[in-house]
């Protein structure tokens, strides 16, 4: 897995993503909730960034890439991934606050 976390690293915004930001809020809808034009404009916007990741990082299918609003979220959803089948999770004291109550809950 690779786990990239520019948002809580990259500060001030380059004006390119300040940018693409605003054109995404002015013109964009849910993604995969719609059938009218602008939520398939958003999936296929999302579709072709999961291809252009998938190419960077040598990733053979697209659909394998997955985005997620944050660090938390993303780590949470492995330790669900790796304890649905009886796996183990061991998790440090830096991320133990916020992992462990997820980990407790998938009986851990």
């Amino acid at each position: 897995m690779i786990y990239l976390d520019n948002a809580a690293t990259s500060y001030p915004k380059p004006v390119s993503v300040r940018r693409a930001f605003a054109g995404a809020l002015a013109s964009s809808a849910n993604p995969g909730r719609g059938s009218h034009a602008m939520a398939a404009a958003a999936s296929e916007r999302i579709y072709r960034c999961r291809v252009k990741a998938a190419e960077m990082f040598g990733v053979q299918n697209a659909e394998n890439i997955i985005f997620t609003p944050g660090c938390t979220y993303s780590i949470n959803m492995v330790i669900k991934g790796l304890m649905w089948n009886g796996g183990h999770v061991v998790v440090s004291r830096t991320r133990g606050l916020l992992s462990a109550p997820m980990c407790r809950m998938c009986g851990g």
